[in-house]
């Protein structure tokens, strides 16, 4: 892939069909401004060389957000058992609530069901489900415990 001071091509030629517009949209709103031609000219190119990069870094930040946003929902029990793939969106209102903070494991299995991978005693992990991004994301929720008491409830993600 051709880049030009580390940027590949497809940068410049973005840039250059959003600066179009926006070289007609301060051409427009320099019309009436008391300036000669030349530099009405020169004020319009220059303007339109300053915003166009930052358009472009606005807009590919926005295309970023938007591809990896994920809604999140309220924590229900029916919900968490009903849709087992969807539970990652429940997590984060789950850990807020600090329901499972002090619950035994038999109340913590009441309202999780059983863990996917309990490595110990002292910590339960639990698969809840693979949400979007670049990619596919795989999310967990790792329980730790302290004489049988929940201490610790965390939710992690990582790229599948």
């Amino acid at each position: 892939m051709a880049t030009l001071f580390g940027l590949s091509v497809e940068v410049y030629i973005i840039c250059v069909v959003l600066g179009i517009p926006i070289y007609y949209f301060f051409r427009w709103a320099f019309r009436k401004a008391y300036l000669s031609a030349d530099k009405k000219r020169l004020v319009t190119w220059a303007a339109t060389i300053l915003v166009t990069p930052l358009a472009y870094g606005k807009l590919t930040t926005l295309f970023f957000l938007l591809l990896m946003y994920e809604p999140q929902k309220e924590f229900r029990t029916e919900g968490w058992t009903k849709d087992k793939t969807k539970q990652y969106l429940m997590a984060d209102d789950l850990i807020n609530s600090k329901l499972l903070l002090n619950a035994d494991t038999s109340k913590t299995k009441q309202i999780l069901g059983v863990p996917n991978d309990n490595k110990s005693v002292n910590e339960w992990t639990y698969y809840i489900g693979s949400g979007t991004g670049l990619g596919f994301t795989d999310h967990f929720l790792t329980l730790k415990f302290k004489n049988s008491k929940v201490i610790s409830v965390k939710h992690t993600s990582r790229a599948g």
